[in-house]
């Protein structure tokens, strides 16, 4: 009797102390406080700085999202690593096995490079625009109401025409992009947004037909404008082709880089401005992780390039500079010409560059 009244104390004290330790454990990660707690500060000391403490006085939410990117980044890549070494695990030949191990470690390691280049590009796209919260087209009115079903232009955006049933075709060594701005249009969060449609064939010869070839991509990109004139991106719908079997039309094989403002996170950014000024730097798109472009308006004399816009050069054109923090090695340079809209770019990563053919 003594013994059974003794075993229940013990087991109540041992109760109450794994009920306080569960208490405690659940206010140290409950969701609260993880959200509030500043990336970087694992419980060693809180060395990371406040809200407060940024150097703009601004609250940096924008690099608190690239520490989360990085840390989402960092475990996508040790869950790789671990699906890779269960395929490496279950290798019959011993030497195959170790092979598959070193070059997981080489995999490894690389990924997490990257993952550390990608938050260092996406805080550098932090020092340029600002470090607070990015909101889209959040309080910016738009041509046209909710009941409307087409753009009703107000005097039109120069550089960046919606004109519809207006074509370029754009060429390079090896593709063709037809490029048609529609009559269609789609509602995207209560904005009328036209859908303009690119799609890129393989060129089989030189005077071939605009349509000749194999249809490797068809991008719908939705644009809406503001009473102000400005030019947003409301979302793209990417179609990539391939041909399958042989004798057969392509068909589409991924839907990688579609996105459109309002889902999962997107936001609408700037197309084009009405009056857009020299070293403006802007959001383009904001689909984090699948397509965060940004323009910078560079100016003409700075440039090398031997294409010569209108009757006047290169002054005649704007030019804007495409960056990505998911490609940080590389550039794209697009000139705009007044009334035609794009007519000429060039791709400092894989020397490609695209000229208009037919206006």
């Amino acid at each position: 009797m003594a013994y059974s009244a003794k075993s229940t104390l013990s087991e109540n004290w041992l109760l109450a102390l794994l009920l306080a330790l569960a208490l405690g454990a659940s206010t140290l990660i409950s969701p609260q406080s993880f959200a509030d707690a500043p990336p970087g500060n694992s419980g060693k000391g809180n060395q990371g700085k406040s809200d407060k403490d940024s150097a703009d006085g601004g609250k940096p939410h924008c690099q608190k999202s690239a520490q989360y990117l990085f840390l989402a980044c960092k475990h996508r890549s040790h869950a790789e690593r671990w699906e890779r070494l269960a395929e490496c695990e279950n290798l019959l030949d011993t030497d195959e096995r170790r092979s598959c191990f070193a070059n997981n470690r080489e995999l490894i390691g690389s990924a997490k490079q990257n993952c550390q280049t990608l938050r260092g590009s996406r805080k550098g796209v932090c020092e340029d625009i600002g470090r607070d919260v990015y909101q889209g087209w959040k309080d910016v009115d738009f041509v046209g109401d909710e009941d409307e079903e087409e753009i009703v232009e107000i005097e039109g955006n120069d550089y960046f025409p919606l004109t519809p049933s207006s074509t370029i075709y754009l060429t390079s060594s090896e593709t063709r992009i037809n490029r048609e701005v529609t009559a269609l249009t789609r509602k995207i969060n209560k904005v009328t947004c036209r859908i303009v449609v690119e799609e890129e064939w393989t060129i089989t010869e030189p005077d071939a037909d605009a349509d000749a070839g194999i249809l490797l991509e068809r991008v719908e990109r939705l644009y809406g404008e503001d009473e102000d004139g400005n030019v947003w991106t409301c979302g793209v719908l990417r179609q990539q082709y391939d041909v399958l079997l042989e004798g057969k039309d392509p068909v589409v094989v991924s839907t990688e880089g579609s996105w459109e403002a309002g889902s999962d996170g997107a936001l609408a950014g700037i197309a084009m401005r009405w009056t857009p000024e020299l070293g403006d730097i802007e959001r383009r798109s904001y689909a984090l992780g699948i397509d965060e472009d940004l323009t910078e308006v560079i100016d003409p004399a700075t440039m090398a390039s031997d294409f010569v816009c209108g009757s006047e050069g290169t002054g005649d054109c704007l030019i804007l500079r495409i960056t990505t923090p998911l490609s940080p090695e590389g550039y794209r340079d697009e000139y705009y010409e007044i009334g035609k809209g794009l007519v000429y770019s060039e791709n400092q990563i894989g020397e490609e560059t695209l000229d208009i053919i037919q206006p």
